[in-house]
């Protein structure tokens, strides 16, 4: 019975946290994380997160960095965010519940029109600075993969 009263308490506590960020998931909330995957070299393994109250609800691994300054561009649509990652990777973040689900890869596709920035590693300071670049043509986003 004790185990079941505590099951039902970590639930509701659960589906309490995420009814808080229903509706409140902005640009703010969206990072990518990286983690040195070569000692030596300039290489990251890089993950998009999502979070709500500085609790990560949502990480999703995403494309390497292998020392060619990896970049992911943040679109605005109606009820999601686009993240177009460098190897064509299209993820669509609800705004909603901050979810995130890959809708697949699409080389040289055309970007949504609300370009809010672009992920890009900083590598002396070892973190992912959000920038707004200028002049962004759909040649510059895709750099990995493709045909």
């Amino acid at each position: 019975m004790k185990k079941h009263i505590i099951f039902l308490i970590v639930v509701f506590i659960s589906c309490n946290k995420k009814v808080e960020c229903e509706g409140k998931i902005n640009p703010n909330n969206i990072t990518i994380r990286i983690e040195k995957s070569n000692p030596i070299l300039k290489e990251y393994d890089r993950y998009l997160i999502v979070t709500c109250n500085k609790e990560d609800i949502y990480e999703i691994k995403i494309k390497e960095d292998i020392g060619s300054g990896a970049k992911s561009y943040l679109y605005d649509n109606d009820n999601f965010f686009t993240l177009i990652d460098c190897d064509s990777s299209w993820y669509l973040i609800n705004k909603k519940d901050g979810e995130v689900t890959l809708t697949g890869k699409f080389w040289m596709k055309v970007p949504p029109k609300n370009y809010i920035g672009t992920f890009m590693i900083n590598s002396r300071k070892k973190k992912v600075d959000f920038v707004k670049e200028k002049n962004i043509q759909t040649k510059n986003i895709y750099i990995y993969g493709g045909g």
